[in-house]
């Protein structure tokens, strides 16, 4: 069975991350998985990585997205000569263009995260015409599916069309525990102190991520004087996080091309996100082992429903007295057996290998004949 995984670029992105974890988890002797990339990006920080799983890769090289419009003939040639038996397309631009020009194909969409987020992407007006067009074009696709049950049941009942879900999954060949007799030296490595609790974030610095909530709590609780706090990242908000930085105990490397060190030479994972579908990030840290601290919203409160209420610790969102009061108790928590429930989660609930075989239940079944309402 032929898969065509129609993406916009191939830079290293959630949703990229997601594709890439289901090809390599698939079972090649039933499903034979292909990609076709919209964009010419000139980042394709994920392209090498791709062409390791040994599938055929197709470029369009478009240079924006207007110009997509105008090459429909062409992807659409190029779709029609791999006569895939099911494509399921990844982002708002795959899955707007699957559902005009393939409308007669066999169509899965899977949504990675809030389509409402692109208000604070492309302002509030184009935004909401994003959003709209977005959707109603979601409704001509057969099978929808959300990364997260939250994300699933909102969708539906927002929109009354129906979406199941699939968790995210996290490839454990490449996120594991690191060996800890090797936690001092990779430290030094990385110009981290060894004698304090590290606590990681890893994303954007965007109003959305709220990283300066994160910095004012520290700052404010007693936990400062015996941890260091790391964001990993960039963004709108970088500059002014730099200004609420007076002490060495917080620091900003910026975005890195490889995260795995800087998880496996921490103690804790932290986010104040006001909204995510189900946060690779975080299952990353999971996989590193790492027992996290995070904004109470319905995605991360996801994670405690699986088996995980004792891998962490929810706060408020926005509630800076409640994350000082959190970081004041971080050194009395159970450490090492919520490090082991974080395996115990992973390893039940949350791996990439689950993931894929939930999508190659999906591919199988037999809602090729009718519409997916």
């Amino acid at each position: 069975m032929k898969i065509l995984f129609v993406v916009p670029g191939l830079n290293k992105t959630g949703p990229n991350i997601v594709v890439y974890n289901i090809i390599k988890y698939l079972d090649r002797q039933r499903f034979e998985p292909i990609v076709l990339r919209l964009l010419d990006n000139k980042r394709n920080t994920f392209l090498k990585q791709f062409e390791e799983l040994n599938i055929p890769i197709y470029s369009m090289n478009l240079s924006t997205q207007g110009s997509l419009f105008f090459s429909s003939k062409k992807i659409k040639s190029a779709i029609n000569k791999i006569d895939p038996d099911i494509i399921h397309s990844h982002c708002t631009l795959p899955d707007c263009f699957c559902a005009i020009h393939c409308s007669e194909k066999n169509l899965i969409s899977t949504i990675h995260n809030n389509p409402f987020n692109i208000a604070y992407r492309y302002g509030n007006f184009f935004g909401k015409i994003i959003l709209y067009f977005h959707i109603s074009m979601l409704k001509r696709i057969r099978y929808r599916v959300a990364c997260s049950k939250t994300l699933a049941v909102m969708l539906s009942e927002k929109h009354n069309i129906k979406f199941d879900y699939v968790g995210n999954g996290v490839d454990t060949d490449n996120f594991k525990p690191g060996i800890p007799k090797n936690k001092a030296a990779i430290r030094k490595k990385l110009n981290l102190p060894d004698d304090k609790i590290i606590l990681i974030s890893v994303g954007a610095l965007s109003a959305l991520k709220d990283p300066v909530t994160i910095i004012k709590a520290f700052k404010n609780s007693k936990l400062a004087k015996k941890a260091c706090l790391l964001f990993l990242g960039d963004g709108d908000l970088f500059d002014e996080c730099n200004r609420l930085i007076a002490e060495d105990n917080i620091r900003m490397p910026g975005k890195v091309k490889n995260v795995l060190p800087y998880l496996q030479s921490a103690d804790y994972f932290i986010s104040a996100s006001h909204t995510e579908g189900l946060p690779n990030s975080v299952l990353e840290a999971f996989a590193c082992g790492l027992p996290v601290i995070l904004s109470d919203i319905p995605p991360h409160k996801e994670f405690f429903e699986l088996n995980g209420k004792n891998t962490g610790k929810l706060f408020e969102s926005s509630n800076i007295e409640q994350l000082i009061r959190l970081f004041n108790g971080v050194p009395f928590l159970d450490y090492v057996q919520m490090v082991e429930n974080t395996q115990k989660l992973v390893k039940g609930h949350l791996s990439a290998q689950i993931m894929a075989e939930e999508y190659m239940k999906i591919y199988i079944m037999p809602w090729h004949s009718g519409k997916h309402t």
